[in-house]
């Protein structure tokens, strides 16, 4: 029987930045550095039976878990810290997705810093509807600014 191996972009991106992992599943944390993806013939090649164990489904899912309980949204002055970009030009270092919108995590252990994009930040204790009525107030905030610049530029113009 074929065992369910592995992890995805977004699991591994979270683990790798733990401070449990790395102090608890050091040979993981390793082979999760060095390999983005863990491929069956990968698997076989490893002659460590109890990195393989650690490898499977069920045990990255509990490793994921505790990893996540580490990680808090960054505020600032009582709003979420994020970053607006021009384009969809910002990466999510979680899953990798482009993104407009850039929001910030901090794992609460270690003090590193991940960009997240809407979907990612939802993970790790903001709901989908603090996120939306935070970008809407965020849209009307780029309205105002982009219509003082207009006012600016006129107003130079006049003078």
């Amino acid at each position: 029987m074929r065992k369910k191996l592995g992890y995805v972009l977004s699991e591994r991106n979270i683990i790798i930045n733990s401070q449990f992992a790395k102090e608890e599943f050091p040979q993981v944390f390793d082979f999760m550095l060095a390999n983005r993806v863990l491929r069956q013939a990968d698997y076989e090649a490893i002659g460590d039976k109890k990195l393989q164990n650690w490898l499977e489904r069920r045990t990255i899912g509990l490793m994921l878990a505790e990893s996540k309980k580490e990680w808090r949204p960054i505020m600032q002055n009582g709003e979420l810290k994020y970053e607006v970009k021009r384009e969809r030009d910002g990466k999510c270092q979680i899953c990798g997705t482009w993104l407009k919108y850039l929001y910030f995590i901090q794992n609460t252990l270690n003090g590193a810093e991940l960009c997240a994009g809407s979907e990612c930040i939802t993970q790790y204790g903001l709901d989908k509807k603090q996120l939306k009525e935070f970008k809407e107030r965020v849209e009307i905030i780029q309205k105002i600014d982009r219509r003082q610049e207009l006012i600016d530029k006129t107003d130079g113009a006049l003078q």
